[in-house]
């Protein structure tokens, strides 16, 4: 009796399991704002699983085609490639180091891509993870942001962007909390004030996710990191013209500014 209750339990878990990321990656749509030249965003697929199947990978990433410097997009693609080499074998890695019972669903790392911005000088997207450890009790979302300058094929940091002394992770970090607040009923404020005021203070860490889009950067908070699992992943979206009283550099963004 039960060792059949226990085998229903996991046929449920599963089926729930399936329809999650089902609906996880339905959410999220692939698009491409293109450049006035022939560049293309390719689809790259790698799919593996374990020799004992104790777990299952499935990812899909961008790749770049028909863009004007042949260096600079094999640069950027190899570099994509790579990260998301990092980020696979770290999934494996970890999942090496677990328990496996075999009557739990196998692990899984899901990956899809989406497209925020392609411009003659700027390819930015994320990418939107789902990983399953075997056991858990739900799978964890998380998001992974990448953005390249097509002008030199190097990858942008946030730092890059604004100038030596000019405090931009107090201001960013003011508009953000004070944007998820507002998003907030006076209930919840008191309960979550202090997790949002964690989550995105001014520290570099907390603005690593970042995209770029045709009016502004967006700041991407994962579940966790300022509210519930519940709540998924948040976003804050800056304008373009705000940050002029950031203090940007001269460079890649303010041609988009401008």
């Amino acid at each position: 009796m039960f060792n059949t209750e226990k085998k229903a339990f996991w046929i449920i878990f599963t089926i729930t399991l399936i329809l999650f990321l089902s609906a996880f990656f339905f959410s999220y749509k692939k698009s491409a704002i293109s450049p006035s030249n022939s560049t293309r965003v390719e689809s790259v697929s790698f799919t593996d699983q374990s020799a004992d199947s104790s777990y299952e990978i499935d990812v899909q990433y961008p790749h770049l085609s028909g863009f004007s410097d042949a260096y600079i997009q094999d640069t950027v693609n190899k570099n994509i490639k790579n990260s998301m080499e990092l980020i696979i074998s770290d999934f494996k890695n970890r999942d090496a180091e677990m328990t496996h019972y075999k009557e739990a669903p196998k692990s899984t790392f899901f990956a899809r891509y989406e497209v925020s911005l392609l411009s003659k000088n700027i390819f930015s997207f994320r990418e939107n993870i789902s990983e399953y450890s075997s056991g858990s009790a739900h799978p964890n979302s998380y998001t992974q942001t990448f953005g390249y300058n097509l002008d030199s094929g190097k990858s942008i940091s946030l730092q890059s962007l604004f100038s030596q002394n000019s405090d931009y992770l107090q201001k960013i970090s003011h508009i953000c909390i004070s944007s998820l607040l507002s998003n907030l009923g006076e209930d919840d404020k008191q309960f979550m004030e202090e997790w949002i005021k964690n989550g995105a203070g001014a520290k570099e860490e907390n603005f690593q996710n970042f995209l770029f889009s045709e009016s502004g950067i967006v700041f991407i908070f994962d579940p966790y990191q300022v509210g519930p699992y519940a709540m998924g992943s948040q976003e804050v979206t800056i304008p373009y013209s705000e940050l002029r009283d950031i203090g940007v550099v001269e460079g890649v963004i303010s041609r988009l500014i401008n």
